[in-house]
Formats: structure tokens, C-alpha cells, sequence
């Protein structure tokens, strides 16, 4: 009787065992696949916020070359606005992007075990 007792705790304690190995894998793989997105996401954010600023760069030369073709009369006050506006917008979103980078980085870090959870 005590030896049937002690080898069905045996198995119950071998089960257990799996149980706790499948839930570690488990609980690797999530927060594996966690770093992973966060990393793939400051990328994109990162690669992102270059192109805008290229584009927030080449708006302000079209804006100071729409000033110039204002002075010299070969355009309207209205495409001065228009550059204008163009670039306000882009530099809108150059703002809009470093902010989705800044909460990348928040998310790998809390992806890593950081935080305040």
C-alpha cells in the first residue's frame, strides 16, 4: 500500500514537472515574440521618422524656393501658402512619428521585464 502511495506521488510530481517545463516554453515563447514586435516596431518608427524628416526637409527648400519665385514674380502668394502649409503639415508629422518612437521604446522596454507592472 505505502509503496503504490509513493509511486502514484511519484507520478502526479512528474506530471507537475511537465506542466511547470510546458507553461516556462510557453511563457519563453510569448515573451520572445513580445521583444521581437517591440524591436520590429522601433524599427519601422525609427525608419519612419528618417523619411519624414527628408520630407520636412525638402518641403522647407520648396517653401524657400516658393518665396523666391514670389519675390521675382513667377508665382502667387497662394503658392507660398501652399509650401507653407505643406511643410507645417509634414513637420506635424515628424512630431506625431519621434512620438511613436518614444512609445516603442517604452513597449520593448516593458517587453523586457521592465516597467511597472
Amino acid at each position: 500500500m505505502n509503496q503504490r502511495k509513493l509511486r502514484t506521488q511519484r507520478e502526479v510530481a512528474i506530471a507537475q514537472q511537465e506542466q511547470s517545463l510546458l507553461a516556462f516554453k510557453k511563457t519563453l515563447l510569448v515573451a520572445g515574440t513580445e521583444v521581437s514586435n517591440a524591436l520590429y516596431e522601433y524599427e519601422a518608427e525609427t525608419k519612419k521618422f528618417e523619411f519624414i524628416n527628408k520630407e520636412v526637409t525638402a518641403l522647407r527648400a520648396a517653401e524657400a524656393n516658393s518665396d523666391e519665385l514670389l519675390k521675382n514674380g513667377y508665382a502667387t502668394y497662394l503658392d507660398l501658402l501652399t509650401a507653407r502649409q505643406s511643410a507645417l503639415n509634414a513637420e506635424l508629422n515628424i512630431i506625431e512619428s519621434k512620438l511613436q518612437q518614444l512609445v516603442s521604446i517604452v513597449d520593448l522596454y516593458e517587453a523586457l521585464g521592465g516597467g511597472w507592472r
